[in-house]
């Protein structure tokens, strides 16, 4: 199906893979719903047009402060311009990015068929898919020749905690 610029298919488009494609979800706590394969970078680092970014702010926050993880939503919402939102945003995001990129939302895959309407966003976000695949590829590099590196999730390291539940079999540095 194609309108606007942009096609919807059930399946990941032909020549698009993990890198290039964006998941569309919403996360508690989260300023926005784009989730990108090497994290969730600030809205400000997308460099998206500032009301494309209000509108997912607002969208992102609504669903924070009123959808609940264990009841769903109250009765009476989601609100009818949540609900308009998520079938708009997605769309956006995809006509605003371009068809380098594809949005994944739920079962489905959105991708433009037209380059970028805001090249600036485009731009930013091939180079944080560029920064990131250099830096790993030098992480890769550098455990190649040798080098160590500690396992961290969030503030801890998975290095010292293991230490510290065996201090026995701790390797010897």
């Amino acid at each position: 199906m194609a309108a606007d610029a942009v096609e919807s298919t059930s399946e990941l488009p032909p020549g698009y893979g993990p890198e290039v494609t964006i998941r569309f979800v919403p996360e508690y706590s989260l300023k926005h719903p784009l989730w990108f394969w090497f994290g969730h970078p600030a809205l400000a680092d997308l460099q998206l047009p500032a009301d494309l970014a209000e509108r997912l702010h607002r969208w992102a926050a609504y669903w924070d402060d009123t959808f609940h993880w264990d009841d769903g939503w109250p009765v009476g919402t989601p609100e009818t311009w949540w609900v308009e939102e998520e079938d708009y945003l997605p769309r956006d995001v995809t006509t605003a990015l371009g068809s380098d990129f594809v949005i994944e939302v739920g079962d489905r895959y959105l991708h433009s068929t037209s380059g970028p309407s805001s090249p600036t966003s485009a731009t930013a976000l091939h180079a944080l898919i560029n920064a990131e695949t250099n830096e790993r590829q030098q992480i890769r590099a550098d455990i190649a020749a040798g080098a160590r590196y500690d396992a961290v999730a969030g503030d801890t390291s998975y290095q010292q905690g293991l230490a510290a539940r065996q201090p026995e079999e701790r390797p010897d540095r």
